[in-house]
């Protein structure tokens, strides 16, 4: 039962987590951090260095397309998450 109860959680944080990079992205380009100086930006990017990792593979298809997939696919999972939380075991 821990166990399950962890892994809810996790992959709540997890979603979490990958909300928050997007955000973290746009206060770094709209608070205009360049690599050059701003901690900020070596922050931020460090902060989105997985997810970025995760979207290498698939750099040839375009920025906005890849944009557009992240955020269809994390709206699904956390659609499945807020759907299946009172199911899934405490």
């Amino acid at each position: 039962m821990r166990a399950s109860r962890r892994m809810k959680h996790v992959f709540a944080g997890a979603l979490l987590y990958l909300w928050s990079v997007p955000l973290a992205l746009f206060i770094s380009n709209k608070m205009a951090w360049q690599y050059d100086g701003d901690i900020g930006w070596w922050l931020a990017m460090a902060y989105a260095f997985p997810v970025g990792i995760l979207a290498e593979p698939f750099a040839n298809l375009g920025d906005q397309t890849i944009l557009i997939g992240y955020f269809v696919l994390l709206t699904l999972a956390s659609i499945w998450l807020l759907a299946t939380w009172k199911r899934m075991p405490n």
